[in-house]
């Protein structure tokens, strides 16, 4: 079963303070596995925290786009010059759970 085309409402986009844009894209939407990506310069990051440049500022205990908590945080590489990554667990809210399940449902067929 191929659900990653199924996973594209959880996909979305956000804009730094200078415009540039943010992507933020499921990696495994049912664990709550969030990929942060987009142009930045330079970053700053430690253990329980990472900021791009120009925003988003993304740190442990604070709300993910009214999904739920960042529980971890972990940069990557993006495999593009000029541009940042950073993989982001969230533990779920109540309502972003309820539309994951959903979502599960419906990819299964039930």
């Amino acid at each position: 079963m191929n659900t990653k085309s199924n996973w594209q409402h959880f996909e979305f986009d956000v804009r730094s303070r200078y415009g540039d844009i943010r992507t933020i894209k499921p990696t495994d939407v049912e664990r709550g596995v969030y990929k942060v990506m987009g142009k930045a310069c330079f970053t700053r990051g430690g253990h329980d925290m990472y900021d791009f440049e120009g925003g988003p500022f993304l740190m442990i205990g604070e709300q993910f786009y009214h999904l739920g908590t960042i529980a971890a945080i972990q940069p990557i590489d993006s495999g593009h010059d000029g541009y940042a990554a950073v993989l982001i667990s969230v533990e779920y809210n109540e309502k972003a759970y309820k539309e994951v399940k959903k979502w599960q449902k419906q990819s299964n067929g039930q």
